[in-house]
């Protein structure tokens, strides 16, 4: 969360407004949306949550070696999942395919936090490194991960490099691509 921050925020402002604030998507709002659990404690916030917290300051960092590609890469990747095909719209199971979507919204945005971050550098958006940042640990959770990054791929939306990893932004796409990274 930190180098999130430190790359989109002016100052500090925005870290401690995310701890501190009762913001729309800040620690306060996800702990009332989110009560703690009797038994299993509280819940995690997964980097989903804190790319919706700091959209605006990625969307709008447009300086030199800003991100707001980043955002303009993960909006567009959003506005094409929603686009429904004919069929999947007539599919009897659209609860399953809600459940799923919300997912793969989740899988975009969490991968748009590690290019805004610049974890990407030290930390390769790999199958292994996105199934823990999503909390799929179960073997259920791990095929509903394959399945999402699958369908990334098969709408030409995610492109994967095992020396890179998941990747959504179409400029580092095409570079990869030629082999100039």
């Amino acid at each position: 969360m930190p180098r999130l921050s430190e790359q989109v925020a002016q100052n500090e402002r925005t870290l401690f407004a995310f701890l501190t604030s009762n913001e729309k998507h800040g620690l306060e709002d996800f702990i009332q949306k989110n009560p703690p659990k009797r038994k299993g404690g509280f819940p995690i916030i997964r980097l989903a949550q804190l790319y919706d917290f700091f959209e605006s300051e990625i969307k709008h960092n447009t300086g030199r070696g800003g991100v707001h590609n980043v955002w303009s890469d993960v909006t567009n990747t959003l506005k094409a999942l929603h686009e429904v095909s004919p069929e999947l719209a007539k599919d009897p199971r659209s609860e399953q395919i809600e459940k799923d979507d919300e997912f793969l919204v989740e899988l975009v945005k969490t991968i748009g936090v590690f290019f805004a971050a610049g974890l990407n550098s030290q930390l390769i958006p790999s199958p292994a490194m996105l199934a823990f940042a999503l909390g799929a640990t179960s073997s259920e959770a791990k095929i509903q991960l394959e399945n999402a990054l699958s369908t990334l791929i098969r709408k030409q939306l995610l492109i994967y490099r095992r020396a890179y990893g998941y990747c959504q932004q179409p400029r580092l796409i095409e570079t990869i691509s030629r082999g100039l990274v």
